[in-house]
């Protein structure tokens, strides 16, 4: 999934920047697309570690009589120390950067569209 999303942020940027021009359209729906993907990722990570927390806290783990420890890790399969908590701040760094893109992307064709006339043509247009 991670590959998917940085493909479709390279794409969306640089049709954005106008290094890859694509059609208006193709740009939409790379722009919606990392959107979704951004919401997603972010939302896949935050609800893992609400599991992690949750995890230990109703186990008893999170709440330590051993003051010796200076981490009080659980021991649990969901929680695999460093190599995860790195892995899921990277996932969020991406699912961040994919949001912005879109949302950014997304702000310029309506900037595009309202340069082309299109914008102004459909409010025009709408029943009233």
């Amino acid at each position: 999934m991670t590959i998917v999303a940085v493909v479709v942020l390279t794409l969306s940027v640089t049709g954005t920047i106008g290094i890859f021009r694509p059609s208006i359209l193709v740009t939409e729906i790379f722009a919606v697309l990392s959107f979704v993907f951004g919401h997603l990722i972010f939302s896949i990570v935050v609800s893992w570690y609400l599991l992690i927390f949750l995890d230990t806290y109703l186990s008893g783990r999170f709440l330590s009589d051993d003051l010796g420890r200076k981490h009080d890790k659980p021991e649990s399969n969901i929680y695999q120390d460093d190599l995860l908590n790195n892995y899921f701040k990277l996932l969020i760094a991406v699912s961040l950067v994919l949001m912005s893109a879109g949302a950014i992307t997304t702000k310029l064709l309506i900037q595009t569209r309202k340069n082309q006339g299109y914008v102004d043509v459909y409010a025009e247009n709408a029943p009233q």
